[in-house]
């Protein structure tokens, strides 16, 4: 994950006024992480004239750049229309280090869709740090992976009617990445570490030396994030200890206020530690996605996604309605350049969907021992000591000791873990086995697929007909192949004194500036369980609260079979998805499309209240 700077970039952010919690171990991701290689040559959106990264009041962003290229069809399938590649966020400059950071999405227009101008949906997959090709290719995606690894059309998916992008975030999952350079490193050079060799030495002996001198920095690099987190939740204990008779949110906001436009508190190393910095960086993806496809702006907005993103969403959706009103915080990110800027967007957002979503982490983690206990995966006395754990973590955050809270979290679900013999808590009908996701990683690792996807930069038969010099194309080539599609652990390690903070009250914001809200959890899901979301659901404040704690629990039926749950009343609906766990999409995708079109048309799911209508099987 090293690369040096080849031309700065001007990027402007926002400082958006929230807070999160992101959860541990909370991805959907499998087995088989690979390390990204600690050597890459220089990175960022290419301009076919110049080989450089430039600035967008300068350059005519090209939708042709970014044209997906052949993939490995199976026979008689189709090929789908669609977009990838990388766009750059900000460059960044700490504690002797420095380096830039970059977006993936993949990008599918409506493949049949019903109306001009068809609505836009963006999908986040959770984590921290799972790749939302988790969703692409397991979930609500047109394209999924055969037994042959090749690729074919999905039956039922999102894009026939809609536009989908799906984007890795934040900086570092997936294909996204964030790089870093010492700073005696020369911007037209790759020297990750002073005095070692570059990566291309043949000598073994110097390869060992460069091994070790990287694992060097690399455990300086923990040691520091640690002790600056640290330092973080020193200082907000203390302010928590002043403001004793105010609740943790109203203790939060003032924090969040203290902290005012300071944008060293959004980053660590180029690394996001908090909502804030989320919402900052997708403003910034969005202008420029925004300005490569200008058509988008006529259609609605929609964004959606589970496990963690039950935090990404809302963060967004509120840092994106706080734009529309123009109340951007914009600040430099340690360049030189001019005060270049992307136009105002005015994103036309109508409604966010969340499903089995971590949102309000307080209240969540106190409904883990009882789940446990009454679903018979523990005992009396095991579901009490859970309970221990659960009530520490929430007495901790309380004091503002959010890694320490966090830390009891852990600890409860290692207690879970080692007591029921290692069960999926993702979906519990799985027993021991976990979810896997290493065939899709390897897929992706492939260099015919990432020349396809335009990894580092355009595919080279782009490349090659627009006259690019064989020189740049050398170097985007050896780029390509540098570049590993991974788990980066350093996006969960720098967003752990975020865990625990709630983001609930983001959502109720929403609902009250007229933002239609769906969230859906699949019932075989024990992480974040029905009961859990119906915990924070039911606390949320705006003027259509009391109208749904008093709404009846009608029944859900699609095509006249029994599909689930669902309480909805206008602006809100919480919906249980039968047969379904974590990855409700993967698991039950009519149904959970059937909720997402309920979404996007504004309408009532088909609810009845006989069981006339319900086919039985007995």
């Amino acid at each position: 994950m090293r690369l040096t700077l080849r031309k700065k970039v001007t990027v402007w952010t926002i400082l958006v006024l929230s807070t999160s919690a992101i959860l541990f171990a909370h991805a959907d991701w499998g087995t088989g992480h690979r390390q990204q290689q600690s050597i890459l040559p220089k990175r960022g959106p290419f301009n076919a004239k110049h080989g450089t990264i430039a600035k967008a009041k300068t350059v005519k962003l090209k939708r042709e750049e970014h044209l997906v290229g052949d993939l490995p069809w199976a026979e008689g399938q189709e090929p789908i229309t669609s977009y990838a590649g990388h766009i750059p966020i900000r460059n960044w400059h700490q504690s002797g280090y420095h380096g830039e950071t970059s977006m993936f999405y993949w990008y599918f227009p409506a493949v049949k869709p019903r109306v001009p101008n068809p609505p836009l949906l963006f999908w986040f997959q959770g984590g921290p740090g799972s790749s939302s090709m988790i969703g692409q290719f397991f979930g609500n995606g047109p394209i999924y992976l055969t037994a042959n690894n090749t690729l074919a059309r999905r039956e039922t998916h999102w894009a026939d009617e809609y536009s989908v992008v799906f984007i890795d975030q934040p900086v570092g999952t997936g294909y996204s990445y964030v790089t870093r350079s010492q700073d005696n490193t020369s911007d037209e050079e790759v020297d990750p570490v002073e005095g070692v060799p570059p990566a291309s030495a043949t000598s073994a002996d110097n390869s060992h030396a460069n091994d070790d001198v990287e694992q060097q920095v690399e455990d300086q690099v923990l040691i520091d994030l640690h002790n600056e987190l640290l330092t973080d939740q020193s200082k907000e204990q203390e302010i928590f200890a002043r403001l004793v008779d105010q609740d943790i949110t109203s203790k939060l906001e003032y924090i969040r206020l203290k902290k005012g436009e300071k944008q060293a508190t959004l980053y660590s190393k180029g690394y996001v530690k908090d909502e804030r910095g989320v919402a900052a960086d997708l403003l910034t993806f969005m202008d420029q996605f925004y300005t490569r496809y200008p058509e988008l702006k006529k259609a609605d907005l929609f964004l959606a996604g589970e496990s963690y993103a039950g935090k990404y969403v809302p963060a967004l959706a509120y840092a994106i309605l706080e734009s529309n009103q123009g109340h951007r915080h914009r600040h430099r990110h340690n360049d030189d350049d001019g005060a270049d800027e992307y136009e105002h967007i005015i994103f036309p957002l109508k409604g966010i969907a969340l499903g089995n979503s971590l949102t309000e982490p307080i209240k969540q983690v106190q409904v883990h021992s009882n789940h446990a206990y009454f679903l018979g995966l523990v005992n009396r006395a095991q579901a009490e000591h859970m309970k221990e754990l659960q009530d520490l973590a929430v007495k901790e955050a309380h004091f503002g000791r959010f890694l320490a809270s966090n830390q009891a979290r852990l600890d409860l679900f290692e207690y879970f873990k080692n007591v029921t013999g290692g069960i999926n808590w993702y979906d519990i009908r799985k027993g021991d086995v976990p979810n896997d996701w290493s065939k899709m990683e390897t897929f992706l690792n492939r260099a015919e697929i990432k020349d396809a996807l335009n990894i580092y930069g355009p595919r080279q038969a782009y490349l090659e007909q627009n006259g690019v010099s064989k020189k740049e194309i050398k170097r985007i080539r050896d780029g390509r192949a540098r570049t590993k599609f991974f788990k980066d652990p350093l996006v969960l390690k720098t967003m752990m004194g975020d865990i625990m903070k709630p983001a609930a009250w983001m959502v109720s914001k929403l609902l009250r500036q007229g933002i239609r809200v769906v969230a859906f959890q699949g019932i075989f899901d024990f992480r974040d369980a029905v009961v859990g979301s119906v915990s924070w659901l039911e606390g949320l404040d705006w003027e259509g609260s009391q109208n749904f704690l008093n709404a009846d629990r009608q029944i859900w039926v699609e095509n006249g079979s029994l599909a689930g749950y669902v309480t909805q009343v206008p602006g809100l609906s919480e919906v249980v998805v039968l047969g379904a766990g974590h990855v409700s999409p993967m698991d039950q995708p009519k149904n959970v499309k059937a909720v997402i079109k309920s979404l996007v048309e504004g309408t009532n799911l088909d609810v009845s209240t006989s069981a006339e209508r319900v086919q039985h099987t007995i």
